[in-house]
């Protein structure tokens, strides 16, 4: 889809449908639903992708605070300047910012304390390496990384308990995975959703 710059016309596509549905599941069940949806180097870098994010929002009447826009670290290397004047127009309108797979796209540790984000999304290479001290240690220092900076982190790929454990023994975060739950459609989320909720 990149190679071809639909992308840009499906990954709108998948954002209208985003803040659609979690506009559905905040009038429905939680006011204070939110929603992350990923998007390409290539939407980051369109003239009009801001516009396209407003659009995508006032569609539906969603708050901006209700969306949280995930970038990877690769699409902040290829045109940084203009990746930094896009995510602050966006942090601006009270969108999240979320950089995602984090640790492996090797970008500038100075230029991360200057981008307007609110989380980093660990990246699940390291998940699969808690096993063992060394992977621990990086983990806990993307960690530490993270809290200096005064933004959250998210544990990805976690899927299983003992992975669970250590991370949350590392500090307050989040975490996403098999271990919670596996691709589903919008039915199979909302079923599994609200008997979470009559659990809780």
């Amino acid at each position: 889809l990149e190679e071809t710059g639909l992308i840009i016309t499906i990954g709108q596509w998948a954002l209208e449908q985003a803040c659609k549905q979690a506009a559905i599941w905040r009038a429905s069940y939680q006011p204070d639903f939110k929603v992350s949806v990923n998007v390409s180097p290539l939407q980051l870098e369109h003239v009009d992708f801001v516009g396209q994010v407003i659009s995508a929002l006032e569609m539906v009447a969603l708050p901006a605070e209700a969306l949280i826009l995930e970038i990877t670290e690769s699409a902040l290397l290829r045109q940084p300047e203009l990746a930094r004047q896009t995510l602050e127009r966006i942090k601006a309108l009270g969108v999240g910012i979320a950089i995602d797979d984090f640790g492996t796209g090797l970008s500038s540790l100075s230029r991360l304390g200057t981008l307007p984000i609110d989380s980093v999304k660990i990246d699940a290479e390291f998940a699969l390496r808690l096993h063992d001290a060394s992977g621990q240690k990086l983990c806990h220092a993307i960690v530490q990384l993270a809290q200096a900076l005064d933004i959250h982190f998210v544990a990805e790929g976690i899927e299983t308990q003992q992975q669970k454990d250590i991370m949350t023994h590392m500090g307050q975060g989040f975490a996403q995975g098999f271990l919670f739950g596996y691709p589903s459609s919008v039915e199979q989320f909302t079923q599994a959703f609200l008997a979470e909720r009559c659990i809780a």
